[in-house]
């Protein structure tokens, strides 16, 4: 009998987490039976990650206060979270190891994560050393620096990198710049946005990606004069990146 691991999600959109995750089930296949749980009542439900998601593990839609009778019913054996801040409410009820992953270096919400987890969590995971530096308030010997794998197949740009910058509208000579992900306010979009407007027309940025915001950077960036070109979810994204200087 397999061990099953649950991932714990609090948004289950088309997003960078959301691909680990995938990479993750894909990975452990095999050797653990995986099972993702998207926390209810998040800011960001997207059906699409979730038809998307169900294609490399079986998805539960489980109310945040639920989660940890839902794991200890269904034999849950390690549970790896993130972004939850009601870590301990959550869990209640099953006693098994939690596993906690910071993701990025944003420090007000990320800080906020990594604390609650601080005691329920037998490792706090941050994917960078500039994640690690969100994590003060986590005892030490919990801490771990793990980086994303990434598979370079992935990336490989697929189309002619001249061909991809003409389809955007981007000049000969223009600097062009930009991001694949998700639209919230952690990733700071709109930040790059304002950036590119005032770079003014020997720069181009392109980003890439849905979320939770999207209409409203789509407001600003037209406020601005559309400094940015606003693409689409899309999980090939290697023609893009090669596009970029």
């Amino acid at each position: 009998v397999r061990s099953r691991v649950a991932f714990i999600t609090p948004v289950l959109g088309l997003g960078g987490t959301e691909r680990c995750i995938m990479d993750l089930a894909d990975g452990l296949k095999g050797r653990f039976e995986c099972l993702v749980l998207h926390a209810t009542g998040s800011r960001w439900n997207d059906a699409r990650g979730a038809e998307e998601m169900a294609r490399h593990a079986p998805v539960a839609a489980v109310p945040l206060l639920d989660i940890g009778r839902w794991l200890e019913a269904n034999r849950v054996a390690v549970a790896v979270a993130w972004g939850l801040l009601d870590v301990e409410a959550a869990l209640r009820g099953w006693g098994g190891p939690l596993l906690f992953a910071c993701h990025n270096s944003e420090r007000s919400f990320t800080a906020r994560t990594a604390k609650a987890a601080r005691h329920r969590a037998f490792r706090v995971v941050a994917v960078s050393k500039a994640a690690l530096r969100t994590m003060r308030r986590v005892p030490e010997e919990k801490r771990r620096v793990i980086h994303n794998g990434l598979d370079p197949a992935r990336v490989a740009p697929a189309r002619p990198r001249e061909a991809v910058r003409e389809e955007l509208g981007v000049r000969p000579g223009v600097f062009l710049w930009g991001a694949c992900l998700r639209m919230s306010p952690e990733k700071r979009p709109d930040a790059m946005i304002r950036a590119a407007a005032d770079l003014g027309p020997g720069f181009r940025l392109v980003l890439c990606g849905d979320g939770p915001r999207r209409a409203r950077y789509e407001r600003l960036n037209a406020s601005l004069g559309s400094p940015a070109i606003m693409l689409p979810h899309s999980f090939e994204v290697g023609s893009l990146l090669g596009a970029l200087d």
